[in-house]
């Protein structure tokens, strides 16, 4: 844990009284969460505070709460949610990824189709022109000499 606080209710508010912070950690200045003690005392829910924690809180007597936590960089809830968006997006990608995978295995399967339609196509064409040629060629042999 990076710090413990102390917070006392006065005029209806709770109010910072005391902040310790194990050795080795550096609080400059003291991070206020009091605004958000009263919602996680009634839910019972972890503090995420944009101010940089991660906190419990828990009632101290009739009139305080405790509270313990973690520093993080301010901006780290708003970097979780970016990876949660980003998970969302990578598991569309997965499904992409398959729906694009059958859509080229048709476009393969229909250009492969059309290249064999083209070939017999061709390849008709191509026998009935050779087949007419080859009548007349054999007419025009015959009218040769034979060689000897």
């Amino acid at each position: 844990m990076d710090f413990v606080q102390i917070y006392r209710r006065r005029d209806g508010r709770f109010v910072l009284e005391r902040q310790e912070t194990p050795p080795g950690v550096i609080a400059a200045t003291p991070t206020n969460l009091a605004d958000e003690i009263p919602t996680a005392l009634a839910s019972g829910q972890i503090i995420h505070s944009p101010r940089g924690a991660i906190a419990a809180a828990a009632p101290l007597g009739a009139d305080g709460a405790l509270v313990v936590g973690l520093w993080v960089p301010p901006d780290y809830f708003a970097e979780v949610e970016s990876v949660g968006r980003g998970m969302t997006y990578y598991r569309q990608l997965g499904v992409y990824v398959e729906l694009k995978r059958r859509f080229i295995w048709v476009v393969v399967a229909a250009v492969v189709f059309g290249l064999v339609a083209l070939a017999l196509l061709l390849a008709t064409s191509l026998a009935r022109r050779c087949r007419g040629r080859s009548a007349s060629c054999r007419r025009r042999s015959s009218a040769w000499p034979a060689a000897s």
